[in-house]
């Protein structure tokens, strides 16, 4: 993987940006991409969280400190599509869009935490069913000399 590739991956939401409106908005083209990583990371915290505190280990999040988070950083979004966009309409567009993938980034952080430790826990029944079995059967076999 090369340094553009990654530039390209780390830039998504820019590269969308200058597909949608061009040149009519100059805004940081790491920003937006990085606020939706970071809320997916903080839904899928929040899935594990509600996980822990279920088991009683007390070190996850619940949802609503994570939607408390969405609506800051997609505050800050707001601000720096007023600044960054020509007209008001490009900036609200670009404001609704970006709340929209917030949104879509904390419920598929949060579902895939879920689905990665229920797939974690099952793997792990599974491995000790396999290990319960092959105790038993080596204890039914006889001892050699």
């Amino acid at each position: 993987m090369n340094l553009a590739s990654i530039n390209e991956k780390i830039t998504l939401v820019h590269l969308l940006d200058k597909r949608l409106w061009k040149d009519r908005i100059e805004a940081n083209p790491y920003f937006a991409t990085l606020s939706v990583l970071f809320i997916a990371l903080a839904g899928a915290w929040a899935g594990i969280g509600g996980i822990a505190d279920w088991l009683g280990w007390g070190f996850g999040i619940s949802l609503q400190p994570s939607i408390v988070l969405l609506l800051v950083v997609w505050a800050l979004n707001i601000g720096e599509s007023i600044v960054a966009a020509e007209t008001l309409s490009i900036a609200s567009m670009r404001a609704l869009l970006i709340g929209g993938m917030l949104l879509v980034a904390i419920t598929v952080g949060y579902l895939f935490s879920i689905v990665a430790v229920v797939g974690i826990v099952g793997l792990m029944g599974y491995l000790i069913v396999i290990a319960v079995i092959a105790a038993i059967k080596r204890g039914e076999e006889p001892e050699q000399k």
